[in-house]
């Protein structure tokens, strides 16, 4: 993938799974990344946001 500035890193994605996997949920993805990249990092940052909010309860 590309690693302009405003696309997919495919090392920053893979560090942000990692984290989630592991149960950090402060984990973000860039918002300003643009196309399919910026959709993926828009909804990859909406369920960590629900498996934030899923777990409070917990």
């Amino acid at each position: 993938m590309a690693t302009e500035k405003n696309s997919l890193d495919t090392r920053l994605l893979l560090e942000a799974l990692v984290g989630l996997k592991n149960g950090d949920f402060s984990v973000r993805l860039p918002v300003d990344w643009a196309g399919v990249d910026g959709k993926i990092a828009d909804i990859f940052n909406e369920e960590v946001t629900f498996y934030e909010y899923s777990n409070l309860g917990r």
